[in-house]
């Protein structure tokens, strides 16, 4: 191949010299053309299952809380994180940190498209 295509072979065959890069080009030319889906419905599941996931740890978190009440003096002790005597807590509390994360930063993005 000689790298050089004639304008005849261009206007046969469009999709196979401007495809998605000649599209991107154009879309990016003006803020007018550059539009997305947002995916709403599906943006709004996924975080139906992030929460859903989240409020299972946080009902974990609530039953060795109670469990700890119920049960002798130096298991129940939850006035120290460094001093935790239920390994669980910290484990799940471990767990929730990026799903927390991952959750809300994904709510505010969700908030700030709604009032977009």
């Amino acid at each position: 191949m000689t790298g050089i295509v004639s304008q005849e072979e261009k206007l046969k065959k469009p999709w196979k010299f401007e495809g998605y890069p000649g599209f991107s080009k154009w879309m990016a030319s003006s803020e007018d053309f550059l539009i997305f889906r947002r995916f709403n419905d599906l943006n709004v599941r996924a975080m139906l299952l992030m929460q859903d996931r989240i409020a299972r740890k946080e009902e974990e978190l609530r039953k060795i809380d109670e469990d700890a009440r119920m049960g002798p003096d130096d298991l129940g002790d939850s006035s120290s994180l460094r001093y935790e005597p239920q390994k669980g807590r910290e484990k799940i509390l471990d767990e929730l940190i990026p799903m927390l994360q991952r959750y809300s930063k994904a709510s505010r993005r969700s908030h700030k498209n709604q009032t977009n």
